[in-house]
C-alpha cells in the first residue's frame, strides 16, 4: 500500500462514507469485498468475518518480547512524539502484542477507552483488520483509514504501520503504529511511523547478540503428548497440542486455510472455532511465540517426530527406536497428522523389517508387541539357540498381547 494522500476535510469526509457503507455491505452479508479496496484490506476482512470482535483490547504482557529489552531507551522519545503530535503512538511485538504506548491530545481518551495500553494484544485475530496486524503480515508500511478496520470500535481512527526489522537477525521483530482522530489523515502518518521503526531498530542494535536466540520450544508427539516452553511443562488441550504439533512440523508457517484443512479436513468447522483455538493457544504460550500472517512458532522449535524422520532418512535406526516411546495421535481426526504418524510408523518398521538388527527388532516389539511379521522376521533371523532366537520364538510362541 502506498503513502496515503493529501486530503481535505470534504474529500476525507466523502471517502470515510464511502468506506463505512462498504463496510456495511460487506459484513452483513455474503459477498465479497468491494474491489477498490486495497487487496491486503479485502483479504483481511474475509478473514474475520464471523469473528466475535471485542469493544476493548485484550490485557496480557509483552515481556518476552526482545523489544521489551530497548523500551526504557525508547520510552522518552515515544512519549514526546505523542505528546507533540496529539497521536498514538504504540510499539508491538512480532505477536502484536503492544510493548510500549503513549498517546497524546484527543487520542489519549479514545486509547484509554479502547484499552490500547502496554500489553494489550493487537493480532487480527484480536482485535480484526487493523494496520499493527497487517504491517506484520506483509513486511510493509500500512495505512488503515475509518472503516477499513473491520473492528467498528475503530472507525474513528486513522492508523499507519511501519515494521520493525531486527537488524541482528533480519526478522520482521514488531510494528510501529501511529494512529490519529480520522480527520488527520495525512502523507505524514507513514513517514513518522518509518522514522520512528528505524530508531527502534537502532536500539536493537545495540543489544547483546544472545538476546535474539528467543523462546525455546519442545514439542514430544512419540507417545504421550507433552509441551515444554523454555524449560516449563505447557497445560494444553488435546486440540491445541494438535495445531502446536502442526506448528512445529511446518516451520516455514502456514496459511490460516491451510491450517484449518491440515486440523480438520472436510468436517463442517466454522473458521471462527480455529479462531479461538488459536488465541488461546496464544495466550498458553505467552507473548512473542505464536507469531500470524503465516502462522509460525518464533525462537527454536524442537520435535521428537521431525526428528525421528530426520534418524531415518540418515540411516540412524537406532535414534529413531530410542525416540518412539508409544503410538502418535491414536484419536485425532486431523488429516495431516495421521498422514505424519503414517509416514513415520511406516518407514521405522521399514527400516527395521530391512537392515534392523536383532537388538533393533526386540526394541520395535517392545513398542508394537502384536507386529506378527516383525516377530517371523526376528526368529528366522536369529542363529538357532542364541539369547535371542529363544526371546523371539517364545514371544511367537505366546501370541498377540
Amino acid at each position: 500500500m502506498g503513502l496515503p494522500k493529501q486530503a481535505g476535510g470534504a474529500d476525507l469526509r466523502s471517502r470515510r462514507r464511502a468506506l463505512t457503507a462498504l463496510w456495511a455491505d460487506f459484513f452483513s452479508g455474503m459477498g465479497e469485498p468491494d474491489p477498490s479496496l486495497p487487496p491486503e484490506i479485502g483479504a483481511s476482512w474475509r478473514r474475520v468475518r464471523t469473528a466475535a470482535l471485542p469493544e476493548t483490547a485484550d490485557a496480557g504482557s509483552a515481556a518476552g518480547s526482545p523489544l521489551a529489552d530497548c523500551r526504557r531507551a525508547l520510552e522518552r522519545s515515544l512519549r514526546e512524539v505523542a505528546d507533540d503530535t496529539g497521536f498514538l503512538i504504540a510499539l508491538a511485538g512480532a505477536d502484536a502484542r503492544l510493548v510500549a504506548a503513549h498517546a497524546g491530545g484527543r487520542m489519549a481518551r479514545a486509547a484509554r477507552r479502547l484499552n490500547a495500553v502496554d500489553g494489550t494484544l493487537w493480532s487480527e485475530d484480536a482485535m480484526g483488520t487493523n494496520a499493527v496486524a497487517l504491517a506484520l503480515g506483509s513486511g510493509r508500511a500500512v495505512e488503515v483509514f475509518t472503516a477499513q478496520h473491520a473492528n467498528e470500535v475503530l472507525h474513528d481512527w486513522t492508523c499507519w504501520a511501519f515494521p520493525v526489522r531486527d537488524p541482528r537477525t533480519g526478522t520482521v521483530t514488531g510494528a510501529l503504529d501511529v494512529s490519529a482522530p480520522w480527520r488527520d489523515c495525512s502523507g505524514s502518518g507513514v513517514a513518522l511511523a518509518r522514522t520512528l521503526a528505524a530508531l527502534v531498530e537502532s536500539r536493537l542494535r545495540e543489544l547483546p547478540a544472545d538476546r535474539a536466540t528467543g523462546s525455546v520450544v519442545e514439542v514430544g508427539a512419540l507417545g504421550h503428548p507433552r509441551a515444554v516452553l523454555n524449560g516449563r511443562r505447557l497445560r494444553l488441550s488435546p486440540r491445541q497440542f494438535e495445531i502446536l504439533t502442526i506448528l512445529a512440523l511446518r516451520p516455514e508457517g502456514v496459511g490460516f486455510d491451510a491450517l484449518h484443512a491440515d486440523l480438520y479436513g472436510d468436517l463442517p468447522v466454522a473458521a471462527v472455532t480455529l479462531r479461538a483455538e488459536l488465541s488461546k493457544l496464544r495466550r498458553a504460550l505467552g507473548p512473542g511465540v505464536l507469531l500470524s500472517h503465516p502462522y509460525r512458532l518464533a525462537g527454536e522449535v524442537s520435535c521428537d517426530l521431525a526428528e525421528q524422520l530426520d534418524h531415518l532418512a540418515r540411516g540412524r535406526l537406532r535414534g529413531a527406536l530410542d525416540l518412539q516411546r508409544g503410538e502418535s495421535f491414536p484419536t485425532s481426526e486431523s488429516p495431516f497428522l495421521r498422514m505424519m504418524r503414517e509416514h513415520a510408523l511406516v518407514s521405522l518398521r521399514t527400516a527395521v523389517l530391512t537392515v534392523g538388527g536383532s537388538g533393533d527388532l526386540l526394541r520395535y516389539l517392545e513398542l508394537f508387541p502384536d507386529d506378527l511379521e516383525v516377530l517371523e522376521h526376528g526368529c528366522a533371523r536369529a542363529a538357532p539357540g542364541s539369547p535371542e532366537h529363544a526371546l523371539f520364538a517364545g514371544r511367537l510362541r505366546a501370541g498377540p498381547s
